[in-house]
């Protein structure tokens, strides 16, 4: 009953209700501070969610573009593997085809080859009879160049040797051999050769075998 009694002003100037009342404010302070922290914390809240979801929409966007092109990516791979294949069973076909030609061809091929060398051979004979008959074509014409050159002599002696040739081989009727006899009126000599008609026979003798060479 006292204490119901007691006037406020003195329960004010009490130590007790200055200590309580430091403490309220001190707790009422706090509770403000705690206030104004849970509303940031909301603020930053609501700003990481909103964040958070334009990241995901932003993601979800990317995904969405990278499934078309992993798609359209797909599709051009499919249909080049299409396309490989359908090279593929044609070299396979075209190989197919070459290895039975080969094989037909084969035995056509090693008869090519025997007569390739078969020709190879006679060719290198050829040129081996061509080079014999160049050299003897050339002792030809050389003898030729020789005879001509007697038959000029001959053509170029007076006639009076030449009756005397023509007397000392019906004589003789042999081949005449080269020997010296002095002229009449002249101190040189002058060269017994054969008869003029056996050189000109000569000479187409060799012009045939000229002939046939060519």
């Amino acid at each position: 009953m006292d204490l119901q009694c007691i006037p406020e002003a003195v329960i004010v100037d009490t130590a007790e209700y200055k200590c309580l009342q430091s403490h309220f404010s001190v707790l009422y302070n706090e509770s403000m501070q705690l206030k104004t922290q849970l509303e940031e914390s909301r603020t930053q809240l609501t700003n990481a969610k909103n964040t958070h979801l334009r990241q995901i929409e932003h993601m979800e966007s990317e995904e969405l573009t990278m499934q078309k092109r992993l798609r359209t990516e797909l599709m051009q791979l499919e249909d080049s593997l299409s396309q490989v294949r359908k090279e593929y069973e044609m070299l396979r076909l075209e190989f197919e085809q070459n290895l039975a030609a080969n094989e037909q061809t084969g035995p056509i091929n090693r008869e090519m080859r025997h007569l390739i060398t078969s020709l190879q051979n006679h060719n290198q004979q050829l040129k081996g009879e061509n080079a014999r008959l160049k050299k003897k074509l050339k002792e030809s014409t050389h003898e030729i160049t020789k005879l001509k050159h007697t038959l000029d002599i001959r053509e170029n002696t007076p006639k009076e040797e030449k009756a005397k040739e023509k007397e000392t081989n019906s004589v003789s009727n042999t081949d005449v051999k080269t020997e010296s006899k002095p002229v009449v009126g002249s101190d040189s000599t002058t060269t017994v050769v054969k008869d003029e008609p056996l050189i000109k026979d000569e000479l187409e003798i060799i012009e045939v075998k000229k002939e046939k060479v060519f």
